[in-house]
C-alpha cells in the first residue's frame, strides 16, 4: 500500500488507518500544518473515522492525505459560520412568524434548521480554540466580556428555547426567536468575523 501526504510519498510501517494518520499527522505538524482530509483509492474517509481511526489493516492500494495551514483553515471556517447565520436569521424569522400565526407545524422545520446552525457555530468556536490552542476565556470582546462568556450566554438562551419547545410553550418559543435569539445574530456575526480576521492576520 502506498501513502501520500499532499502528493509526497510517506514511509508507513503500520498499514492501519490509525498508523497512517499518526505518521501523516506528525509529518504535517513538522510543516506547521494539520490533516484535513483522507481518502482510500479515491474514496473519501468520513470524519468519524478520522477522529477514531481503525487499527485494522487498510483494504486498498493508495491512501492520500491532504493537509492545510491550521490558521487559514480556522479563519475560513469562522467566516463560513458567520455567513451561515444570515440564513439562520431568515429561518428564525420564518419560524416565529408561523408560530405567531398559529401554524406551529410549519415552524418546526425552519426552527430545527436554525437551531442546527447555532450548534454548528458553538462547535466551530470550541474546535477553533482546540486546534489553535487558545483559551476562550482569554479572548476579550470590545464589550470587555470574553468569548467564553458570550458562548455561555448563547448556551443558556438555546436551553431556554429547547425547554419552551419541550413544554410546547409556543408563545415563549416565538418570543425567544423573534427577540432574544434574533439579537444574537448580529452579535455572533461580529464575534466570528473578529476572530477570523485576527487569526488570519
Amino acid at each position: 500500500m502506498k501513502t501520500f501526504l499532499d502528493g509526497v510519498a510517506l514511509e508507513i510501517d503500520d498499514a492501519s488507518l490509525a498508523g497512517v494518520l499518526e505518521v501523516g499527522a506528525a509529518e504535517a505538524e513538522r510543516n506547521g500544518r494539520v490533516i484535513i482530509e483522507a481518502s482510500i483509492d479515491g474514496h473519501r474517509i468520513d470524519e468519524d473515522q478520522l477522529v477514531e481511526p481503525s487499527s485494522d489493516p487498510i483494504q486498498g492500494e493508495q491512501v492520500h492525505l491532504i493537509s492545510a495551514d491550521p490558521r487559514a483553515l480556522v479563519a475560513t471556517t469562522l467566516f463560513d459560520a458567520r455567513d451561515a447565520l444570515s440564513d439562520a436569521k431568515q429561518l428564525q424569522d420564518s419560524a416565529a412568524a408561523s408560530i405567531q400565526a398559529g401554524e406551529v407545524t410549519e415552524a418546526l422545520q425552519p426552527l430545527a434548521e436554525a437551531i442546527g446552525t447555532w450548534q454548528i457555530v458553538r462547535d466551530v468556536i470550541d474546535k477553533s480554540a482546540l486546534l489553535l490552542g487558545f483559551d476562550l476565556n482569554d479572548v476579550k470582546l470590545p464589550t470587555g466580556k470574553s468569548i467564553a462568556d458570550a458562548a455561555g450566554e448563547l448556551v443558556v438562551l438555546l436551553g431556554e428555547l429547547r425547554n419552551a419547545m419541550a413544554s410546547e410553550d409556543w408563545a415563549s418559543v416565538a418570543d425567544v426567536l423573534a427577540y432574544e435569539l434574533d439579537g444574537q445574530v448580529a452579535k455572533w456575526q461580529e464575534i466570528l468575523g473578529l476572530m477570523g480576521s485576527q487569526i488570519r492576520g
